[in-house]
């Protein structure tokens, strides 16, 4: 914290009580006493004191560690010395971006096309899991951009955040999961298995075309969806799809023959 001192200013404040005379009152923000001379029951006068102006900062080594850090929580921002006010501070001087409630960022930290995600999980907590819509788009399997963004909770996951498609699942939520710098994601084998489980909300045309463009571009194989299937306990899924998989990609094939032609 900076401050800049400017000697024998007067200025007028709201007084809570009835206070008279000469009195002594240290400033809230940094403790320095004051002598105050009251005008009024409701005014007081600063006289021939020194007019303290406060502006936030942060040391080079917290900045520097909250550039790394990308996004940040009041907790982490604790551990690093600065408390809720001083956040307040930094964010109105510009010098820190609110990125959601008790979720901050610097403004000179790496941004990737993965901060939503970053931020989901840090409000809703280490164990969600990017997956639905917004992993098949991640992914490019899908040209629908989620209006959302798709998370994988615990069936009794309850939460106040808003902006969020929670889907709650009983799947295990620890296999066929890729780990992220502050976020966790399905694997694509995950993401169109249950592209298949969540036919009814994406759409069953969406949930065949994104796999058949996987397989296609050579990103997975059937035999690696099948498999991912079978340890999330969704294999049932794909054996109900698995002809229409085949065809939908057959399908696909031939028409470029045609076209090549």
């Amino acid at each position: 914290m900076s401050v800049s001192e400017y000697d024998y200013k007067s200025i007028l404040f709201p007084l809570s009580g009835g206070e008279t005379d000469i009195f002594r009152r240290k400033c809230p923000v940094c403790s320095l006493c004051l002598n105050i001379h009251n005008i009024t029951n409701t005014t007081f006068l600063l006289k021939n004191v020194s007019f303290v102006i406060h502006n936030q900062t942060m040391t080079p080594k917290q900045e520097s560690k909250l550039k790394k850090m990308g996004l940040f929580t009041l907790l982490e921002a604790a551990a690093l010395g600065l408390n809720r006010q001083e956040l307040a501070a930094l964010v109105k001087e510009d010098k820190l971006l609110r990125m959601g409630r008790g979720i901050y960022s610097h403004p000179k930290a790496p941004v990737n096309r993965e901060i939503d995600f970053q931020v989901a999980c840090t409000k809703l907590g280490p164990d969600v899991v990017v997956g639905g819509l917004s992993a098949l788009f991640y992914y490019n399997l899908v040209e629908q951009v989620p209006q959302q963004v798709w998370v994988l909770v615990q069936a009794n996951k309850k939460t106040r955040s808003q902006g969020y498609r929670l889907i709650r699942t009983k799947t295990p939520l620890d296999k066929g999961i890729i780990v992220g710098k502050g976020y966790k994601i399905v694997t694509i084998e995950r993401a169109i298995v249950e592209g298949f489980k969540f036919a009814t909300k994406i759409g069953e045309r969406t949930a065949i075309k994104a796999a058949r463009t996987a397989i296609q571009q050579k990103l997975t194989t059937l035999k690696k969806i099948g498999t991912t299937a079978k340890e999330i306990g969704l294999d049932s899924y794909i054996t109900k799809y698995f002809e229409t998989i085949i065809g939908s990609i057959s399908c696909q094939q031939k028409q470029r023959v045609i076209q090549s032609e």
